[in-house]
């Protein structure tokens, strides 16, 4: 299982069990997941297929060494095997396994006993590059509706964009985003409210 592979994947058993018609995005990740904790190696590779994408998009947001992001993925899947067994249930997949990036990628960058001082003082803020290509996705938009936005999502903090990432990019909500950030429920409601309405004010 190599995190930089491309190469087209073959449709997988697991994958037909879990596709069928019918079958909710919470219900299929419900199901796969509990075969994947049950000891199912074709449910693990079905994951990590279907997330390795994002997460190294969300992973080079925080650092630009290509390598570091790839092994924090490959150790991130890694440990997830060791630790089926007391791993608990969960109906969304993507928000366990971004929590658990940015956990690995911010330990890298800064070491695991200066996390919680450096968050704590806002460094980690400055070192997230949630750049405003990856938050403008709208291509067909008004050029000079476009060149406000950008402004706009330019003049916002970096949690602000990482919250807004998350939410619309991932899919995630409050609670979970919460969760990923490690910052309370009431922290990023606040975060997208503010961020949202300053985009707003552009459009």
């Amino acid at each position: 299982m190599e995190a930089h592979a491309h190469h087209p994947e073959p449709v997988l058993a697991v994958d037909r069990v879990f596709l069928k018609p019918g079958t909710s995005t919470s219900e299929r990740d419900r199901l796969v997941w509990d075969s994947f904790r049950s000891g199912s190696r074709e449910a693990l590779d079905s994951i990590f297929r279907a997330h390795v994408s994002g997460l190294y998009a969300y992973g080079s947001k925080f650092t630009k060494d290509r390598e570091t992001v790839l092994d924090c993925i490959q150790d991130l899947f890694v440990e997830l095997w060791n630790r089926r067994q007391s791993i608990s249930s969960t109906d969304c997949i993507r928000y366990y396994l971004l929590k658990g990036l940015r956990r690995r990628i911010t330990r890298a960058i800064v070491g695991v006993k200066r996390i919680e001082a450096l968050s704590q003082a806002g460094y980690l803020d400055e070192t997230v590059d949630f750049s405003t290509e990856h938050i403008l996705i709208a291509q067909e938009t008004e050029q000079s509706t476009r060149a406000r936005l950008k402004k706009a999502v330019e003049s916002l903090t970096r949690r602000q964009r990482e919250s807004i990432h998350l939410k619309f990019f991932h899919g995630l909500d409050i609670a979970s985003i919460a969760e990923v950030m490690g910052l309370t429920e009431g922290s990023v409601h606040t975060l997208v409210s503010q961020a949202v309405r300053a985009l707003r004010r552009v459009l």
